[in-house]
Parts: structure tokens; sequence; C-alpha cells
């Protein structure tokens, strides 16, 4: 049999802590806000199935002013 490929199953809530424990008491403060913005991006996009992060308020979700009108 080969190798599973596919994404990697998320941590698990104890693990995460644990890395940011670790983080706190290696004083590495940065990798600690990179760490927390990544789970922050991630629940964030779970829970509301839309578009979320540094690039929602960057790129636009529709192209151009224009809406469609029955008018024309």
């Amino acid at each position: 049999m080969g190798k599973l490929t596919g994404p990697k199953p998320p941590p698990k809530v104890r693990e995460s802590w644990a890395i940011r424990i670790r983080l706190q008491l290696a004083g590495r403060l940065r990798d600690l806000a990179l760490f927390n913005l990544a789970i922050d991006s991630k629940l964030r996009d779970s829970t509301t199935g839309t578009r979320s992060g540094p690039l929602a308020r960057v790129m636009p979700s529709s192209h151009g002013n224009s809406t469609p009108s029955a008018s024309r």
C-alpha cells in the first residue's frame, strides 16, 4: 500500500494549547502571534463559510459595480 495523501487533520485543542505554551515559554512572541492568527483565521473561515483573513479585505468578492437589472 502507498502513503495516504490529502490534507492533514487539524490539531486537537490540547495540541494547539501545548504549542502555544511552548512558544510562550521560549519567548517566541512573533511565532506565537502568527500561530494564533492562523488558528483564528481557520476557525473564522470554517464557522462563517465565507472568505476571511487579511486577503478578504484586499480582494473584492464581486467584480465591478454593475448589478443585473431587468429594465435593459
